[in-house]
């Protein structure tokens, strides 16, 4: 239970939204999950990801993100709805890379990095579950 064990259980926590018991599966059972808790309690963890997500995060990055999150789940609890999850995150952010690209070839003149309302629609109603 070294300071950057607990310094790299926060980073999971917050950074890359994984959950209390994915990140003790991550560790492989190194400490008692309990102790994850009262870091989690001790370090205000819950305001720290609330903080870190209101961020401007451009939307290739929060997706990329997601991508992560969503393996390092799909690793852990290899369930037809963990790969399902990772197949959707992947669609998304493929899908803005293209739009990304396609925008950029029709406009040489200006650098333009913006996805679709279409796509963004998809996104939080695929992905997010808005």
């Amino acid at each position: 239970m070294s300071e950057p064990e607990r310094n790299e259980a926060k980073e999971l926590y917050v950074e890359e939204g994984l959950g209390i018991n994915t990140i003790f599966g991550i560790f492989e059972g190194k400490f008692p999950l309990r102790i994850l808790y009262k870091w989690r309690k001790e370090d205000n963890w819950d305001k720290d990801r609330i903080n870190y997500r209101k961020k401007e995060i451009p939307l290739k990055e929060e997706l990329y993100q997601l991508v992560k999150t969503a393996i390092a789940q799909a690793k852990l609890n290899p369930t037809p709805q963990q790969i399902s999850a990772v197949s959707k995150v992947l669609w998304a952010l493929l899908t803005a890379v293209k739009e990304i690209k396609t925008d950029l070839v029709l406009d040489n003149k200006e650098k333009v990095e913006t996805i679709s309302t279409n796509t963004i629609k998809k996104i939080e109603e695929e992905i997010l579950g808005l």
